[in-house]
């Protein structure tokens, strides 16, 4: 998350979004701030396996990079998320943005 000191009040819920500490977990969706608690430890298992395999085949492709959340994505001024996983293209930012989705009934 990108933190700005403000000399005046935020005017825009962007500017609200750029203030909060570093390692919120929040994404500006429409305009609306919304926050979350931090993922559940199924989830982070996923992501932990994930992740290290298409950073590596990305890397040795030579297609691009990668970032792991948190790491914002500003798509304009009334959208800004923290993908699980971020693929950053040599061609174009970002080309993909991927998030994981499950329901979060006990026993899933």
């Amino acid at each position: 998350m990108v933190t700005e000191t403000m000399t005046t009040p935020p005017r825009t819920m962007m500017e609200v979004f750029k203030t909060l500490p570093e390692g919120t977990m929040a994404q500006l969706i429409e305009n609306n701030l919304v926050v979350a608690a931090a993922p559940l430890d199924r989830h982070q298992y996923i992501v932990n396996e994930i992740y290290p395999e298409l950073a590596l085949f990305i890397k040795k492709a030579k297609l691009g990079t990668t970032r792991v959340a948190p790491y914002d994505v500003f798509l304009d001024r009334k959208n800004a998320y923290q993908p699980d996983i971020c693929f950053i293209s040599t061609k174009a930012t970002p080309d993909t943005i991927q998030w994981l989705l499950w329901s979060a009934r006990p026993g899933d």
